[in-house]
């Protein structure tokens, strides 16, 4: 498989909370109204500074068999302090020895989605972005 990936969309934020944990699986849970959650790597310990978290997920949401947007978040906690990344993008994923279909969907459907993509990137961008400043 090969893989074509177009970023987007990117936005950091910082928040203070007291329990950071609680406002990253909110953050998962209103994510996923968007679409399909993949698990990527969560870890809690604690360091000199107090709890450390790092928590990051994907959001996937297919466009067709071929190509998804995907939302990738990455939440990283050091005392009261959470770190929120977020990144926005459309993902194709092509088969290396089909190269007929992959030149056919490059040329033809490619231009047909990325913008349908990046509008639904924006929209869906928007909202993530009011509802983590609503925290």
């Amino acid at each position: 498989m090969s893989e074509i990936a177009e970023e987007i969309y990117k936005k950091s934020f910082s928040k203070i909370a007291d329990h950071p944990f609680s406002i990253a699986s909110m953050i998962k849970e209103f994510a996923s109204n968007y679409g399909v959650v993949e698990e990527r790597e969560s870890k809690m310990f604690s360091s000199g500074c107090g709890a450390v978290m790092e928590f990051s997920f994907d959001v996937v949401k297919n466009i067709d068999n071929v190509s998804s947007i995907v939302f990738s978040f990455f939440l990283h906690s050091e005392g009261n302090k959470l770190n929120i990344d977020v990144k926005g993008g459309l993902k194709t994923l092509l088969n290396v020895k089909e190269k007929t279909f992959n030149e056919f969907y490059l040329n033809e459907r490619c231009p047909e989605i990325r913008p349908k993509a990046r509008h639904e990137i924006k929209k869906i961008a928007s909202e993530i972005e009011d509802r983590i400043n609503k925290i």
